[in-house]
């Protein structure tokens, strides 16, 4: 892959995912003594400022930003990002899609999931971090 064409991913992953920080999201919520779910709307950005308390609900999604932050600059520099810290990334950040705890004070321990088009944007964009590991195959 040509350092040009690294250089051009490495703009449409930053893109996809800055748009994902615009990007409406649901958070879904529901716990064993809470009688409905409830949905709450927010913007990716709200995710994205407390994403790192994501331990304390079982939940690592949020650290694939550091791997991708890294595989970004190399791919900016023209250099491919290695295949282990890139399937890192994109496996974390696959942990989105499950569900994860969180303490109410309310109805105390509850499931959340996160859904909509902020989600698929930011996945989109650790997408991006696997196309030069497909074009030197």
């Amino acid at each position: 892959v040509r350092a040009a064409s690294l250089r051009f991913l490495s703009l449409v992953a930053v893109s996809l995912w800055i748009l994902a920080l615009f990007a409406p999201l649901k958070l879904v919520t529901l716990g064993p003594h809470q009688p409905t779910p409830a949905v709450e709307l927010l913007h990716g950005y709200d995710l994205a400022a407390l994403g790192w308390l994501g331990p304390l609900g079982l939940s690592i999604a949020w650290y694939a930003n550091i791997l991708f932050t890294i595989c970004v600059v190399r791919m900016a520099r023209g250099r491919t990002p290695g295949i282990r810290m890139s399937c890192t990334a994109i496996g974390l950040a696959a942990t989105s899609l499950l569900p994860h705890l969180f303490l109410s004070m309310v109805w105390g321990w509850q499931f959340e999931i996160h859904w909509g088009l902020s989600l698929w944007l930011w996945l989109a964009s650790f997408a991006v971090l696997a196309v030069p590991m497909i074009r030197n195959r």
